[in-house]
């Protein structure tokens, strides 16, 4: 099994490159204390950078590694407390506040290439929410980890010894649950869309 390993990977292709992508994404978040809900769509771009082995073994399914170098702002919300309003029975009064950052999230895949240049591709990734807070009740909500799924479909232009590709996918993550310090609230999150990719790179 270790020899079949080493002639795999010696029989393999390499290619690495850069990719931008641009979402469109629904987030949906609950909290369980008060019962409010609130919907928003979150657009952005990222830039990422990949790496991946082409497998002749394997009739040429390629494995790879997307990464995101950096932290990836998911936006901020605010509300004002002004004493015993209804859901604010603990009397609290000021300004809460929150924001979200996925850090460098990663994402492994596989590829399966066609003769015509079209392929499908599907991934899974992982990154850290980083959760910075500011809240009348002195409590904090923890980092969470974040899973999500993706499955796209693209075409692979070859230009020698570097190509271009361009991708349209799904993305679906994991919901997720917050719980306070305190223990005394939950939130729950939801996050999924659509993204489009384009990747220039180079085979080696």
């Amino acid at each position: 099994l270790f020899l079949g390993c080493l002639t795999s990977l010696a029989s393999a292709g390499m290619k690495a490159g850069v990719t931008v992508s641009g979402y469109q994404l629904d987030a949906n978040g609950k909290e369980d204390k008060s019962g409010q809900s609130r919907s928003e769509d979150i657009a952005g771009v990222t830039g990422s950078i990949f790496a991946e082995y082409s497998i002749d073994a394997l009739n040429g399914v390629a494995i790879g590694l997307d990464v995101v170098p950096y932290e990836i702002d998911m936006g901020a919300a605010s509300n004002v407390r002004n004493g015993a309003t209804e859901g604010n029975q603990d009397n609290n009064t000021g300004t809460n506040s929150a924001s979200v950052d996925m850090q460098y999230p990663i994402t492994a895949y596989f590829l399966i290439p066609t003769e015509q240049g079209l392929y499908p591709k599907a991934g899974v990734s992982y990154a850290n929410l980083n959760i910075t807070e500011s809240l009348t009740t002195s409590t904090s909500y923890p980092d969470q980890d974040f899973f999500g799924g993706h499955i796209n479909i693209g075409y692979e232009h070859d230009l020698g010894e570097t190509f271009i590709r361009a991708e349209i996918g799904l993305s679906e993550w994991e919901t997720i649950k917050v719980k306070s310090t305190s223990g005394r609230n939950t939130v729950t999150g939801d996050l999924d869309g659509m993204s489009a990719r384009i990747s220039i790179g180079k085979a080696f």
